[in-house]
């Protein structure tokens, strides 16, 4: 085990290096000897934006499948990089599937050239009216807030008292995606004239730009030649009701690790509290809160544990959980009071905003309108 920890030490910063600084040259000697792939892969997912593909990523990778997010690097060396050392670098016993989301991307017929082994393809599926309304309804941080949502507290004179407060930062957070003067700017509510860019990004508006919407087809073309089987995923096939029945019949079928925990799949990745949590509880001294869900929190930490009942009297909404990682039983109870205090004004906050939010969204006959209409 020591010898692991200083080997790892010493590959880290090599392998840092090589991403940032190297791997245009690895892929140039890649292609310049017509080497292929590893044939680690055991499907392709096709999926492009607004089809549940994130949350379908981090179902699989639950359930122990190793899959690649970062699909979207610009540029063909860093996109083809990035599907070489996913595959090479697989666990032996790992399953393993292969993301693709976007078309016209660069050097995409030299990415899919070197898949070197013919396996079945999952193609995520939705009406496409459906996926336009996603995206317009789709809540982004606004530029002007910071990233990241943090309180802090700090004990001072025997007390504890709060020195920065999420809640300050919340207010102007959220904003949409608008289209003016064929720009993309910040606007408060939603907007149809976002349409007009939206089209321009689908396979049925025929131009050389980076396609990342409606591809069903588009990406299938491209692929076909590579792919053994398809096995389609309608948006409804990963709702709450049935993600659960859904990913235990893909387990069977191609031979990865059966999901265990039902709950984890009856709730949204993002949904309605996107862009209003993670928040992050510092407390001076101690360790961290965070108040998130079940499914970001497994994206990002590992090593914590639910403490929500010693802070809250029923269950949370949205799947909705706080998290620590200290012993919470140390706690004096004065910051007990305080944190409980800050938590359920957080909570009933961003309830309140998420109301104001659902009541300006677009819906499916307001786009057929202004397609009809334009």
């Amino acid at each position: 085990k020591y010898m692991k920890k200083i080997l790892k030490s010493i590959l880290k910063p090599l392998k840092i290096c090589i991403d940032k600084y190297l791997y245009k040259i690895i892929i140039k000697t890649i292609d310049i000897f017509h080497i292929k792939f590893p044939k680690k892969a055991d499907f392709i997912i096709i999926g492009s934006h607004g089809l549940g593909r994130n949350a379908f990523l981090l179902f699989l990778q639950y359930c122990d499948v190793r899959v690649n997010w970062y699909y979207a690097f610009d540029g063909y060396y860093k996109r083809c990089y990035m599907y070489f050392t996913h595959l090479l670098f697989k666990p032996k016993k790992q399953i393993c599937g292969i993301t693709f989301a976007e078309l016209n991307v660069e050097g995409e017929d030299k990415i899919v050239e070197k898949i070197n082994q013919k396996i079945p393809a999952i193609i995520l599926v939705r009406d496409p009216i459906s996926i336009l309304k996603t995206h317009i309804n789709l809540r982004v941080i606004s530029k002007n807030a910071k990233l990241e949502l943090q309180t802090k507290i700090i004990r001072e004179n025997n007390s504890y008292k709060i020195t920065k407060n999420a809640l300050d930062s919340i207010k102007n957070r959220i904003c949409y995606r608008d289209f003016k003067n064929g720009k993309i700017i910040e606007s408060k509510k939603p907007s149809l004239d976002f349409l007009a860019y939206l089209l321009s990004t689908t396979s049925y508006n025929n131009d050389d730009k980076i396609k990342e919407i409606v591809l069903f087809s588009s990406l299938y073309r491209i692929l076909k030649e590579k792919i053994s089987e398809l096995i389609f995923i309608d948006m409804n096939d990963l709702s709450k009701q049935n993600a659960f029945n859904t990913m235990q019949k893909l387990s069977k079928k191609l031979n990865f690790q059966h999901p265990k925990n039902k709950d984890f799949f009856t709730h949204k990745l993002y949904g309605d509290v996107n862009a209003l949590i993670p928040l992050t509880i510092n407390i001076n001294g101690g360790g961290n809160l965070i108040f998130s869900t079940t499914q970001q929190l497994f994206l990002r930490e590992k090593n914590m544990i639910d403490v929500s009942s010693i802070f809250f009297k029923e269950k949370l909404l949205y799947g909705l959980q706080v998290y620590s990682n200290d012993d919470i039983k140390n706690y004096d109870k004065k910051l007990i009071d305080l944190i409980t205090f800050h938590l359920n004004s957080y909570y009933n906050t961003i309830l309140q905003m998420v109301d104001d939010i659902n009541s300006n969204l677009i819906n499916e006959e307001q786009i057929i309108n202004y397609l009809n209409n334009n």
